[in-house]
């Protein structure tokens, strides 16, 4: 038997509803094949829950841990008296959520009942109940409900988070969760082709959120795909798998019931690559280039490019050089933008400081060390696996010396030659990796005790 309940006005405020929740829009075939949006492409942040399309595309999903009975329908008296058919579910525990698309706004209602009476009346909009041990929570988006128990209800307007204790039944209203605006921290930034590096992202921290998930997406031309995600509890994350190309970046807040909020703006960011020919190297402050190499770039379609502090622009190439063999500083940029990548050339040299002392040095009264200061062409220290040879000779004799690696460069230590009663001319030559010298110095050396 079907009865019919009066509950009064329902005041729909709001905006129009549009669902965005993949996993509980009903499916056409135009959504099929139509390319999904940023936010579709977000990982669910709890189990997909059981969704179910109602005869009147009514769309509800029952989380996947959630006590959710479906009782039968009624009638409701709504706005202007007017009876609707509703659709009745009793939820004891988890979350239930009821989609009504617009066409069927006011048409017809879902009738939430969960424990101790504590009910809503939805008749637009995207609605969703969540019960734990204490409390329900009601919360309306994209259009008003009502919440309430017996013959006291209360209007919840869009936007709306209502909170009922089970125990009291006081009720507390609060806005629902925003989006974030989310902030990159170098949205033109360039890496080795073939490394993966990653992305820095942060936003102000929200107000009911709990934790956050933040999303990279690929974009090749209209394509769109999920690289990484990631779920923290702070407001910023590094995102991995970034490899030379266009991105998206996107986060929600997720709130304590494990909900998430809604997505933030996609914020774009490229990467391009450098592709590193024979005897290159990438150090921390720049490209290290043999003579008349070039750098191949990835991934830099579109980009402006200019040398030095010049504001002249020019489209980017395929591969950049050293200018006239010296250092090179080369400005990138996005063609509407004025945000900057800077990107350091230098030629591929080894800098040796050779000291040999002490200078008044004696055989056999003292110890004769030679300290060789390791730099490249940017005057930063020689990274460590980089290879240099060292050649040393006492009287134009060549001499076996060991060397320790030191965190400016190389040490060693001289002995007299056995059965030589001097004077002695020690000489010290660097040479880099590709047999050019680097560096040298020599010490004359007497005898004396």
């Amino acid at each position: 038997m079907r009865t019919t309940i009066k509950l009064g006005w329902l005041l729909l405020l709001g905006t129009t509803f549009a669902a965005t929740g993949a996993s509980a829009e009903p499916r056409n075939l135009k959504a099929l094949v139509r390319t999904p949006t940023p936010q579709e492409l977000l990982p669910p942040v709890t189990p997909p829950g059981k969704s179910q399309t109602l005869p009147d595309s009514v769309v509800v999903v029952t989380g996947s841990d959630a006590d959710v009975k479906r009782m039968p329908g009624t009638k409701l008296a709504l706005e202007g008296n007017k009876t609707t058919h509703a659709h009745v579910y009793q939820v004891n525990k988890g979350r239930f959520e009821i989609i009504i698309p617009d066409t069927q706004k006011n048409q017809v209602a879902v009738l939430v009942v969960g424990p101790r009476g504590q009910s809503a009346v939805v008749s637009g909009g995207h609605a969703t109940a969540y019960v734990d041990d204490d409390s329900i929570r009601f919360t309306a988006d994209g259009f008003g409900m009502l919440t309430g128990k017996g013959s006291r209800w209360k209007k919840l307007s869009s936007g709306m988070v209502r909170k009922v204790n089970l125990q009291s039944g006081a009720s507390t209203d609060t806005t629902m969760m925003s989006a974030p605006d989310v902030d990159v921290a170098k949205p033109l930034a360039w890496t080795l082709s073939d490394k993966e590096s990653t992305a820095s992202v942060s936003f102000k921290a929200l107000a009911h959120a709990e934790r956050y998930q933040v999303a990279l997406l690929r974009k090749e031309g209209t394509q769109l795909s999920l690289v990484s995600s990631t779920i923290t509890p702070t407001a910023q994350a590094d995102l991995s798998g970034v490899t030379p190309g266009n991105y998206l970046v996107l986060a929600r807040g997720i709130d304590e019931t494990g909900a998430p909020g809604p997505a933030s703006a996609v914020e774009p960011l490229r990467v391009m690559g450098i592709e590193l020919p024979p005897g290159a190297e990438a150090t921390d402050s720049a490209i290290l280039l043999p003579p008349s190499q070039r750098v191949p770039l990835v991934a830099a379609d579109g980009l402006k490019m200019t040398y030095g502090s010049s504001n002249y622009f020019v489209d980017a190439p395929n591969t950049v050089g050293l200018a006239r063999g010296a250092t090179t500083k080369v400005r990138f940029r996005e063609a509407n933008s004025d945000q900057e990548l800077e990107l350091t050339l230098a030629p591929h040299t080894v800098n040796a400081d050779v000291n040999i002392g002490p200078q008044t040095a004696r055989w056999p009264r003292d110890a004769v060390t030679v300290k060789i200061g390791l730099t490249d062409a940017t005057g930063q220290p020689l990274a460590s696996d980089q290879k240099v040879s060292v050649e040393v000779s006492i009287n134009l004799q060549q001499q076996e010396v060991q060397f320790k690696r030191t965190a400016a460069g190389l040490e060693g230590k001289l002995q007299p030659p056995k059965g030589s009663s001097g004077p002695w001319v020690v000489r010290v030559e660097v040479k880099d990796p590709l047999g050019r010298v680097a560096g040298h110095n020599f010490l004359e050396v007497v005898s004396g005790n």
